[in-house]
């Protein structure tokens, strides 16, 4: 047997479930995002509806009218996010490095975004746990699979 053959199969063998559960992981977090992000913007595009017809107002009105907009962009980004790993799911068949290197860039921009929303209460969340934790694995199981296809 060729090397390169046995270095697939190992991969496949060792890192191949490892991607695949990873995959599985990006399209839940997907599918968690839109759905937290669906149930969510509703309440809040109507609250920035009535918020917007109110007109000018007070400094209470510009408060309440920046927290509504930083809830509707926390929505937006989250349905955004899901959106891309559910792309990056697919994408990660066939470009597994490219889709993981793009899912931890779109968890980034999104924890930012959170960060700031929520003055770092993001870091309690336990979904926010669960999602960094996983794609640490699915990440890492994809670079050593690259590791072993470049030494072939």
């Amino acid at each position: 047997m060729e090397r390169n053959e046995q270095i697939e199969l190992e991969i496949a063998a060792f890192q191949g479930p490892h991607i695949k559960r990873a995959r599985i992981v990006l399209a839940v977090a997907g599918l968690l995002y839109v759905w937290t992000g669906y149930r969510a913007y509703d309440s809040v595009a109507k609250a920035r509806d009535l918020i917007n017809q109110a007109g000018e107002g007070g400094a209470l009105l510009e408060q309440y009218q920046h927290v509504i907009n930083l809830a509707y962009a926390v929505v937006m980004s989250a349905i955004i996010a899901g959106l891309s790993m559910f792309v990056l799911a697919g994408i990660a068949g066939k470009k597994t490095m490219l889709a993981f290197y793009a899912a931890v860039a779109v968890f980034g921009v999104h924890t930012l975004i959170l960060l700031y929303a929520s003055e770092g209460l993001v870091f309690t969340d336990f979904v926010w746990w669960a999602v960094a934790i996983c794609l640490t694995l699915g990440f890492t199981a994809a670079r050593k699979a690259e590791k072993l296809r470049a030494t072939a």
